[in-house]
């Protein structure tokens, strides 16, 4: 019996080695260069850990782990928080812990009450945006489906132009100069994003996604990577990932939005090749 523990150690040191982007000590640049900016932070869904036995909730859930996308999109949201502030931008969450927004709903699922219930959970993200007076509004989210071996990163925005109307919606007032600077940005964030995480990314487009539709101000939902991709899904339990994925957002951010300092262009951050463990 002995004998076999050196076997099946040395064959799991065969095995090869997940290779991810390695977790950068990285601060942003010098010089505050998004001073001056309010940026609503959205971390997407909230309160999986209920179901839906208090209201609406939404959102999808790991292939391999317990782990729910509004945990994971409130990782990222939170590491993306303290990236805008060291670069100066005010930063307004919508929650900052895992829970709903809304008011607690015990209808069943489907029924008015319940529908009802998910329009004001989304509902409240959009007036904290609207009645905080951000700038930007920047929703996170994990994707799923699309079959096992489905993984990429993109972006939404709302564009009118593009719109086919729903007699049950709205939406807000979208400006050219708005929906311009939505997909300019949404399109920045996929490019950054895909670098930082080694993935493959698809082009921003238009989305006709609640959070994005009634908000007047730029906006972008951006689906960072796929729950429903096993070996993505095993990293997303490791905070480097939630880490890189923020600093992907962030750099998307300040090269749309960042000031020229005395220092130098500010969309280069500061980091170092030293890995560190999360």
């Amino acid at each position: 019996m002995r004998a076999v523990f050196p076997l099946v150690l040395a064959l799991v040191a065969a095995l090869p080695a997940q290779v991810h982007p390695p977790n950068l000590l990285y601060t942003a640049p010098p010089g505050e260069p998004l001073a001056g900016l309010r940026i609503c932070v959205d971390p997407g869904h909230g309160g999986q850990i209920w179901g839906a036995t208090r209201g609406y909730t939404g959102g999808t859930r790991s292939s391999v782990s317990s782990q729910t996308e509004s945990d994971a999109n409130l990782r990222v949201g939170l590491f993306l928080w303290d990236l805008l502030t060291q670069a100066g931008a005010e930063v307004v969450m919508t929650r900052t812990f895992e829970t709903r927004l809304s008011e607690d709903c015990f209808a069943a699922p489907g029924s008015d009450e319940y529908v009802a219930n998910r329009r004001e959970e989304l509902n409240i993200r959009v007036r904290v945006a609207e009645t905080n007076d951000c700038d930007l509004f920047v929703a996170i989210h994990h994707n799923a489906g699309g079959g096992p071996g489905a993984n990429h990163s993109t972006a939404y925005y709302f564009d009118p132009a593009l719109y086919e109307p729903d007699p049950d919606e709205t939406f807000a007032e979208h400006s050219p100069e708005s929906v311009t600077t939505s997909r300019e940005l949404a399109q920045a964030i996929v490019d950054a994003l895909g670098e930082r995480l080694g993935i493959e990314t698809r082009d921003a487009r238009h989305g006709n996604y609640h959070v994005v539709r009634e908000t007047s101000l730029p906006s972008v939902l951006v689906e960072c990577a796929f729950m429903t991709h096993a070996e993505q899904a095993e990293w997303m339990e490791d905070l480097a990932y939630s880490r890189l994925a923020a600093i992907g957002i962030f750099e998307g951010i300040l090269d749309q939005f960042g000031q020229t300092t005395m220092e130098g262009p500010s969309v280069e951050g500061t980091e170092s090749t030293e890995e560190v463990t999360p």
